[in-house]
């Protein structure tokens, strides 16, 4: 037997591997290379239809085989044919195109070209509805749905539309109760109230979670009336609750997050009730809501009474920051938390060690450490190394945070042992936050021009910023440093001959 070997690499092959003399190795970095160079040529093809480039047809041609159940690129294609990029306008090949990328792309996308066929007024939409209810698609039905209900669709079809639904319905389906409810709510007379709540909560106790969220609401409705007792009112509101959370138990949070605002904020006549807010967020975040996360911190933080709900607010706080997302009224509150006035060189040492952390995702944990390596903190004291100090004023000032500038142009206007004084760079840095970034950034502009340090000399223009530190309000009754600064510098000036 003739012995095979690798087109590519020359190892012998197997005879499971002689069909295209290539080892499953160079298969796999060739499959590798051209997934990659597949993805380089939808880009390009895709800057090319956007930029209505003739050379975008001929670049999906040659991708499609590589890659046959790619929406993106039946996309592509559609938009070529729609618009006569590179070919001849086709609104048959686009239309098919499209419906191929519908039928290859994610829900969204099908929703789309739904809602296309909808509003077009094509029978074809009943085909797609009608597969959508089967298939459970809430998305695509619900979306359709509210485009029948608001009369978008010529008459005939949607009467058809609604002789599927209603079909769907003595089948049992809950999607086709829900959207039934939807239309009826939507072209709303009274007489129909009561099948709207009977569809619902029939949908709702099947298991539907367009159903579920959209009875919740029609209870929820119900606990604003004017003439319920107290008693009453808090019953409805605790049903509306246990279909809410029944939605977000299948990824639905809608009406639970507006119950849970308004329990946080008390609204008209609903009641605040803080306790059963807080228990609304828990159950949103453990559901996978991230801003019932950040909701739920504030609650802690705004009503910590004891230890315990400190602590709560504290690792809410924490694992919000962690995750890198920079909210800083809980950035504020850790540092309160970690640095009160009991706080042990152990607790100051985590700080330390928290910001250490925090840095690779948050600028102003930069900033921080750059003032504690710097010597500039009043809590964290007796850690001074300029090198890392500047190591981290550096890094937050790469990403353009505005207090960097603000501490780099400081450093620029006194020098430190790493870096020589340069008037002119403390007040480009300064001119780029402006005089309108605070009082404190504002004053040192006017103090730069005043004494031509980096700049021009420019009398008038130093006065015009102080005499506007001075004439605001606030600071001028509470007699605050930039006031007072401002005011002493004004009376140097005073008689300053331009």
């Amino acid at each position: 037997m003739e012995m095979t070997f690798c087109r590519h690499c020359g190892i012998k092959l197997g005879a499971q591997q002689n069909e295209f003399n290539i080892c499953f190795s160079c298969k796999k970095i060739l499959d590798d290379r051209r997934e990659l160079e597949t993805e380089a040529l939808l880009k390009e093809a895709e800057r090319c239809v956007d930029n209505n480039l003739s050379n975008a047809f001929t670049l999906l041609t040659c991708i499609i085989d590589y890659v046959p159940q790619d929406y993106r690129v039946y996309d592509l294609l559609s938009k070529c044919y729609r618009d006569g990029i590179g070919v001849e306008k086709d609104f048959e090949k686009s239309e098919m195109y499209y419906s191929k990328a519908a039928q290859f792309g994610d829900d969204n996308y099908e929703v789309e070209y739904v809602k296309y066929l909808v509003l077009s007024g094509r029978r074809e939409s009943l085909d797609w509805i009608k597969k959508a209810c089967e298939d459970g698609k809430h998305a695509a039905i619900m979306t359709v749905a509210k485009a029948y209900a608001e009369n978008q669709i010529l008459e005939e079809v949607r009467d058809s539309y609604r002789a599927i639904i209603e079909e769907e319905i003595e089948k049992g389906n809950g999607y086709a109760m829900a959207i039934r409810a939807l239309d009826l709510k939507v072209n709303y007379d009274a007489s129909q109230q009561p099948r709207i709540a009977a569809l619902l909560k029939e949908g709702a106790l099947l298991g539907n979670v367009e159903a579920c969220d959209l009875y919740s609401a029609l209870v929820y409705e119900n606990a604003k009336d004017v003439n319920l007792s107290a008693e009453d009112r808090a019953a409805v509101i605790e049903n509306a609750i246990t279909w809410a959370k029944a939605a977000a138990l299948r990824g639905n949070l809608t009406n639970l997050r507006c119950i849970a605002n308004d329990l946080r904020d008390g609204n008209g006549v609903i009641p605040q009730n803080i306790e059963s807010a807080i228990d609304l967020y828990v159950f949103a975040k453990d559901f996978g809501d991230d801003t019932a996360e950040v909701e739920l911190a504030k609650l802690y933080a705004d009503n910590a009474t004891d230890e315990d709900s400190k602590r709560k607010a504290f690792n809410t706080c924490m694992k919000t920051l962690r995750s890198g997302v920079y909210v800083p009224w809980m950035y504020v509150y850790v540092k309160d938390y970690m640095l009160n006035e009991n706080a042990d060189g152990s607790s100051k040492a985590g700080y330390v060690h928290l910001l250490t952390d925090l840095s690779g995702s948050i600028d102003h944990a930069c900033v921080d450490l750059y003032r504690i390596y710097a010597g500039r903190s009043s809590k964290v004291t007796a850690m001074k190394d300029i090198n890392m100090a500047m190591k981290y004023l550096n890094q937050a000032l790469d990403n353009g945070f505005d207090l960097a500038k603000y501490y780099m142009a400081d450093v620029y206007r006194n020098g430190n042992s790493l870096v020589v004084k340069d008037q002119k760079k403390a007040f480009k840095l300064y001119s780029e936050l402006g005089p309108e970034h605070s009082k404190t950034v504002a004053y040192e502009i006017a103090s730069m021009m005043a004494a031509s340090e980096g700049t021009d000399r420019n009398i008038p223009k130093a006065k015009e910023i102080l005499q506007k530190i001075v004439d605001d309000e606030a600071d001028r009754e509470e007699h605050s440093k930039e006031y007072i600064s401002a005011e002493i510098k004004l009376k140097q000036l005073k008689n300053i001959r331009v």
